[in-house]
């Protein structure tokens, strides 16, 4: 079975110029579209998820609290982009963006899934029964079981295969938001930090902040409270939130930032600095400029835009080029519908 994990990912060579960073995964052209969140995003209203937290795993958290966690996730791939556009003033240039990005959209949770296809673990949890439906993308919270597949203790976006539906394997997490009554993780306790009148605020109302990301309208502040109250969640590793978020990121058909080699289309050179780049990091604008090209993939688009981490760089169709004033008015009024 073909299988990405994090650190295996884009080994192929760069060849073009360099300037924000961003990637797509290398199996997208292998893979069927219809596999990648983008393109379910293009075609439906509605993403199904299910969560599997075997009996044993259920100590260190709830299936309702990572269910809440996965919907604020996945409307940060998508609304939260959309407040990046808006905050940098390009709504009227990305308005088919916007309104794919804020169309009303469904997160529906499974309360039972199918995982007879899913790799070994019916031999690894024979208790599992069989259920009819599929997600479009199932969490498995199990460091045995995500250890057993990847032969080391991390997490994961795995595409599978044809008989196996894409899954998150999550194995590598610490204390998550929104699990404990008292909010403000044991560490803190344990070695007697104090809070600024923001952070004890934040933390109190913790579950109040995911739980307004999860409905998807949310305004900038909230959204900089979201990954404020995230990061008081990363003592000594990334917390489940940001893990959840940038596999999620591998879902829909991004690639990780930090690996050195490039793609040589749909990808620049240099290593971005936002969530596929690094856990710890809030959603980008590398991130922006991702998606925007994601999205034109998937729905077959050409397009030149500015890049949002840069405004001496175009993205032209993917791929990154500096443009000339003469080649930049060409490039843009090919892509500007005639007038009637």
């Amino acid at each position: 079975m073909k299988r990405i994990f994090a650190s295996l990912l884009l080994l192929l060579p760069a060849s073009f110029l360099a300037a924000a960073p961003y990637s797509h995964l290398s199996d997208i052209n292998q893979m069927p579209p219809t596999r990648f969140l983008a393109q379910r995003l293009l075609q439906e209203d509605t993403i199904t998820f299910c969560v599997v937290i075997p009996e044993e795993e259920k100590e260190r958290v709830c299936v309702e609290n990572v269910s809440l966690l996965v919907q604020s996730a996945l409307r940060e791939w998508t609304y939260g982009i959309a407040l990046h556009i808006y905050q940098a003033g390009r709504a009227e240039e990305m308005q088919d963006i916007l309104q794919i990005l804020e169309k009303p959209l469904t997160l529906q949770p499974l309360p039972q899934c199918n995982l007879s296809n899913f790799p070994d673990f019916a031999h690894y949890y024979p208790q599992a029964n069989a259920h009819s439906q599929t997600a479009d993308i199932t969490f498995i919270l199990s460091a045995p079981y995500c250890t057993h597949l990847s032969g080391r203790y991390n997490s994961f976006f795995d595409i599978g295969n044809q008989q196996t539906p894409p899954f998150i394997c999550l194995a590598d997490y610490e204390e998550s938001p929104v699990q404990k009554e008292d909010p403000a993780p044991q560490i803190y306790k344990q070695f007697g930090f104090s809070f600024s009148e923001e952070e004890r605020f934040l933390l109190t109302h913790t579950a109040s902040t995911f739980a307004q990301i999860a409905r998807g309208n949310y305004n900038l502040q909230q959204q900089r409270n979201l990954w404020t109250t995230n990061r008081l969640f990363e003592y000594d590793g990334h917390s489940l939130f940001s893990i959840i978020t940038h596999e999620l990121g591998h879902a829909f058909g991004l690639a990780d930032e930090y690996v050195k080699s490039r793609p040589e289309e749909y990808a620049s050179r240099k290593p971005g600095q936002g969530l596929m780049r690094d856990g710890y990091q809030p959603i980008s604008c590398d991130e922006v400029d991702g998606m925007i090209t994601l999205l034109d993939r998937f729905a077959g688009k050409q397009r030149t835009f500015a890049s949002f981490c840069s405004e001496n760089t175009y993205i032209v169709n993917g791929t990154e080029k500096k443009l000339l004033a003469k080649e930049l008015a060409k490039q843009i009024s090919q892509q500007i519908p005639a007038q009637e």
